[in-house]
């Protein structure tokens, strides 16, 4: 895929909404709204709209430019290559993707945490590195 100025776009980000949300949270060109981590509701954006991470409006910031309905099967085809429903992808896109998209500029505010699971992979794998006689990778 590639922009009008022929700058490759190979896969857009796409912050999707349902009817309902838009609806209940009041999301309408103009309003401010934040992208929250749904592990502990820490902002990590503020856009023109929102996406599928949690919704919640804000009442400073930046502003929504667009919510439309997008064309599913051109998106596919444009994206994946294909329409057909066996792809994975396209699959997803058809049956999980909610039915509005929200379009404006994101502001970073802060990275997502990234937690160290270290103790988890050493407990998941030590037994079978112990069983193949490996050096152990995490010491």
């Amino acid at each position: 895929m590639r922009l009008a100025d022929g700058t490759l776009f190979p896969i857009p980000i796409n912050l999707d909404v349902s009817s309902s949300d838009v609806e209940n949270i009041g999301i309408k060109p103009g309003a401010r709204v934040a992208l929250r981590d749904p592990r502990d509701d820490a902002p990590l954006a503020i856009i023109t709209g929102k996406g599928s991470i949690s919704l919640y409006a804000m009442s400073e910031s930046f502003t929504v430019e667009d919510i439309y309905a997008p064309n599913k099967a051109v998106e596919a085809e444009k994206v994946f290559g294909d329409d057909d429903p066996a792809h994975p992808a396209v699959f997803y896109l058809h049956n999980t993707v909610k039915d509005l998209y929200i379009g404006g500029k994101v502001q970073a505010i802060q990275p997502p945490t990234h937690f160290d699971y270290v103790p988890l992979r050493c407990k998941y794998y030590l037994p079978f590195i112990n069983e193949v006689h490996w050096p152990d990778p995490f010491t």
